[in-house]
């Protein structure tokens, strides 16, 4: 027998003080934003949806939740379909925006703002009698769906 072999510690575990960020951190760091709405963002070797408010500022009140809650269906849309998330590893320090595979990505955002449209309809329903609430649903509206129709004319899939 090796003596080298024979006297070896344990491996030392290195997630053993390892503490995982929460999403809320993750979607909070520095720059990781770009100016948008929402995103993907591959943190601590595990996928997280963020919405950052401070990028559609302006908008309060009942539209600001429901116009949230719009973006992150949009954004679960991509969930399934973002790459270069280091999934599975516990405990890396990794941090940065997901992608989609680069030949879908029209697909991708097609797909994503048809959903953002149908749940900001829904939304204007939800507003009620507050003006508003209504003005600024139809607003993100009118921007998602020109979204829309720009990504889906290049779709013949989706």
């Amino acid at each position: 027998m090796d003596p080298a072999v024979a006297i070896a510690p344990c491996p030392v575990d290195p997630c053993k003080n390892y503490k995982a960020r929460t999403d809320t951190a993750c979607c909070a760091a520095a720059g990781i934003d770009r100016g948008d709405a929402g995103g993907i963002v591959c943190c601590d070797g595990r996928k997280v949806i963020c919405v950052w408010k401070h990028n559609y500022a302006g908008i309060t009140g009942k539209a600001a939740q429901l116009v949230h809650d719009c973006i992150y269906e949009h954004e679960a849309v991509h969930l399934p379909e973002t790459i270069n998330c280091t999934i599975g590893q516990r405990c890396t320090t990794e941090l940065k925006r997901g992608g989609v595979i680069w030949w879908d990505t029209y697909g991708s955002e097609c797909r994503a703002y048809k959903r953002e449209v149908r749940c900001l309809q829904r939304a204007r329903n939800k507003c009620g009698d507050d003006t508003f609430c209504r003005s600024n649903i139809r607003i993100f509206l009118e921007q998602a769906a020109d979204q829309r129709d720009a990504y889906c004319k290049w779709v013949f899939f989706s």
